[in-house]
């Protein structure tokens, strides 16, 4: 018994902290009929239109549980800025993102009159965290590329999203896009 047990916790060791960023751990994708995005937010793109590894998306889940302490089901504003830097992405960079992530999700009219009416559920969260994966490998990648370093763990992107994105300005030639969602876009 002893030894069931313990193959138990090693199997969910991977859960107890954070993982490598990479660009490999989501792919983001556009819609068939781009004239979607016109009245698109941008939580209900990052809910959407992300589609998260396995392993990522219990990763998410486990630091949803934990962070949701009242059991509602729902993460204030706070707890989310929390549970992104501390908990899942305890990078030195995490904390310089962290407010322009929350600058595209809350000014969205996603929020009311008051910050602390913000909440996201288990959904928009796991959304909302693997694009915040992708704006730290973005920032990565242009802090060794001014360093002059090859940084390898921010891989290439799936190529389904590179199909997606490539020529994205030919693509949405005509719809207007909301301008948050379009900064979104500059991390593909």
């Amino acid at each position: 018994m002893d030894l069931n047990s313990s193959s138990l916790v090693m199997s969910k060791t991977w859960l107890q902290g954070p993982l490598a960023l990479s660009k490999e751990s989501c792919r983001f994708e556009l819609p068939m009929d781009v004239c979607r995005l016109r009245e698109m937010r941008v939580l209900d793109y990052l809910k959407d239109f992300c589609v998260i590894c396995s392993r990522r998306k219990q990763l998410y889940r486990q630091s949803f549980l934990r962070a949701d302490k009242d059991r509602d089901g729902y993460l204030s504003l706070i707890e989310l800025k929390d549970t992104l830097t501390n908990v899942i992405y305890v990078q030195s960079d995490a904390q310089t993102c962290i407010e322009d992530l929350l600058q595209l999700i809350t000014e969205d009219g996603n929020s009311g009159p008051d910050a602390n009416e913000f909440k996201v559920d288990l959904h928009n969260f796991r959304g909302i965290a693997a694009f915040f994966e992708r704006m730290l490998c973005s920032m990565v990648d242009r802090q060794s590329t001014n360093d002059g370093i090859k940084w390898a763990q921010c891989d290439k992107r799936d190529a389904l999203e590179q199909t997606d994105f490539d020529g994205l300005r030919w693509k949405l030639k005509g719809c207007h896009v909301n301008s948050r969602l379009l900064a979104i876009f500059n991390y593909f």
